[in-house]
């Protein structure tokens, strides 16, 4: 039987279609994130203290590609928010109005959805060679991409506007990849215009390494493919030689892009953020974290229940702690079985694959952050999951064709996860329209989490209820006692309800474990040891705090205003 051309079958009419429920399924789950806030988790130190980013001109541009700003490398992120805010403007308090950030995600997730579906149908086509109209393929790969879209894992890098580049730089890496496959016809044989495909492919690849470092695996997922789905190793024995050189060489434009983007995302994160991470975790622990996370994102994706944005690191854990013990047996024996079985299903170890290498530098084993796990990270890396899952779909529906009954339990089912999946978006996205119900929620999901409880209690400072902040601050100072952040908020609102000497006391414990304190930081706590020391007559000290406060680049004018009042 012959292969079906990649438009047999199939109207311009079907494809539209799915696109338009991608984008109101999308828009449905997500339309709560419209009205979120400026969360004090980041957006705080990128947008509302962050003047440098806040236009559209040769000066922020200068900004965008030389900042090392909280540690990361990401130009035309900063390029495209500083568009944003010329559209958005500010308040009558001088702060950006977060709705045009917000709308500008959505879009860009939505847009997403729509890369993804023509990506799915292009894999599907690819795949295997199993002969399916290409409606099914279409309408597989379309309820597959609409499922990956409005599931809540995708909540945090849509409704947090700090994650908004991760949302341009996978949509560019989805653009190449679909690119680079439309090199190849069905059965792997190189199409006339190759080159112009590769260069253009190459083009989005170096635009999605501008926004966000996470694209920097694409070139491997192009070697995957290769392989799976197409085929391109399969020549004669006396030809492969020839043909896996010319694979390599072609994708080395490609590594001179990563290598760069590497050493720039290194030397923002050393700068910005400091190398105290490098020697945070042991090797063990380190395996331990990756293996697990590899685990979390797909029991999440099966069982989208208690998403934190937070996931809190254990204060002991290796490879036998529960459950992340359980990470590496797993990892390995799918890791096996996908081998063994890579003659007769070629797809799974393809599929596998690919989620472990692009999910690698942000599983742990590289150390840049102290967080188990974080639901953006699972954008990019479930590709090949995803993929496997509409192939396995278009099967499906292939088998079921001329069967009635079938076809209508399966699509019973895609109907019955979208809606389920809709309705968690959107209670998801609720969660993180403001700082408050952000953190109250983290805090209700791991109590002992310090980090979400120092969080929750800055949150609650801005809404001046001093004393819920204390306690919540305190309590974080229980669970972690080195936690310098928490003693700098402690000492903040001790500083404004007049407990001044025990504000004094915390703002330098603060100094004192706060080796990981970015001037900004550092700053405002030189500054409020100013306030205090001048409060009880100190001036002297007072002076020394407020020098070193201008020092660190805290605002001129507040520190003068300082001074007149004293």
């Amino acid at each position: 039987m012959g292969r079906t051309t990649p438009h047999s079958g199939s109207s311009t009419f079907d494809r539209l279609g799915w696109m338009a429920v991608i984008a109101i399924a999308a828009a449905t789950a997500f339309w709560p994130a419209l009205d979120g806030q400026f969360l004090n988790w980041d957006d705080d130190r990128n947008f509302l203290a962050n003047p440098s980013y806040r236009g559209f001109g040769p000066e922020q541009w200068k900004w965008a590609w030389t900042t090392d700003h909280l540690g990361v490398w990401q130009p035309l992120a900063w390029m495209l928010l500083g568009l944003e805010h010329e559209i958005a403007g500010t308040d009558a308090d001088g702060n950006p109005r977060p709705f045009v950030y917000h709308a500008v995600s959505l879009g860009c997730h939505i847009i997403n959805g729509w890369l993804l579906f023509g990506l799915l149908a292009s894999l599907i086509a690819r795949g295997g060679g199993m002969v399916r109209p290409d409606r099914v393929r279409v309408m597989a790969a379309g309820a597959i991409a609409t499922l990956f879209t409005v599931h809540p894992l995708r909540v945090e890098a849509v409704a947090w506007i700090s994650a908004q580049p991760y949302l341009p730089a996978i949509g560019f890496s989805y653009l190449s990849i679909w690119i680079y496959l439309q090199r190849f016809d069905e059965r792997g044989e190189q199409r006339p215009r190759s080159f112009s495909l590769l260069a253009a492919s190459f083009f989005c690849f170096v635009i999605a390494c501008g926004f966000k470092a996470v694209a920097l695996t694409t070139p491997l997922v192009f070697l995957i493919a290769d392989f799976y789905p197409l085929g391109r190793h399969r020549v004669t024995p006396a030809q492969r030689g020839k043909r896996l050189q010319r694979i390599f060489i072609e994708k080395l434009p490609y590594f001179a892009v990563v290598a760069f983007v590497a050493y720039m995302a290194a030397w923002a994160k050393d700068v910005g953020q400091g190398k105290e991470l490098t020697g945070l975790f042991s090797f063990d622990q380190r395996l331990a974290q990756a293996c697990w996370g590899y685990c979390l994102y797909i029991i999440k994706t099966i069982v989208p229940l208690a998403l934190s944005p937070f996931y809190e690191v254990p204060t002991y854990f290796g490879l036998a702690t529960w459950p992340i013990f359980l990470g590496l047996p797993l990892v390995l024996v799918l890791t096996i079985v996908s081998l063994a079985l890579r003659r007769k299903a070629p797809y799974l170890l393809a599929a596998w694959v690919c989620y472990l290498i692009v999910l690698l530098p942000n599983s742990g084993i590289v150390q840049i952050s102290q967080q188990l796990a974080t639901d953006r990270y699972s954008y990019f890396a479930l590709l090949g999951p995803t993929a496997l899952l509409a192939g396995l779909l278009a099967w499906r529906l292939g088998q079921a064709r001329g069967q009635t009954a079938a076809t209508v339990r399966t699509w019973l089912v895609v109907l019955v996860a979208m809606a389920a999946l809709i309705a968690l978006s959107r209670q998801q996205s609720a969660r993180w329209r403001d700082s408050n119900a952000l953190w109250a929620y983290a805090v209700e999901l791991d109590p002992q989490s310090p980090h979400a409880r120092c969080q929750l209690g800055q949150a609650l400072i801005a809404e001046l209820r001093f004393d819920d902040a204390i306690e919540q601050l305190k309590r974080a100072i229980e669970l972690a006692p080195d936690f310098a952040f928490a003693y700098s908020n402690l000492a903040v609102v001790q500083l404004e309800t007049s407990q001044t000497q025990a504000a004094i006391e915390n703002f330098n414990l603060a100094l004192q474990y706060g080796s990981n304190f970015a001037d900004g930081d550092l700053a405002k706590i030189h500054f409020g040891l100013a306030v205090a020391h001048f409060r009880i007559d100190q001036t002297r000290a007072g002076l020394f705090h407020a020098k070193e406060a201008s020092r660190l680049g805290f605002p001129p004018e507040r520190i003068a205003d300082l001074m007149a009042s004293f």
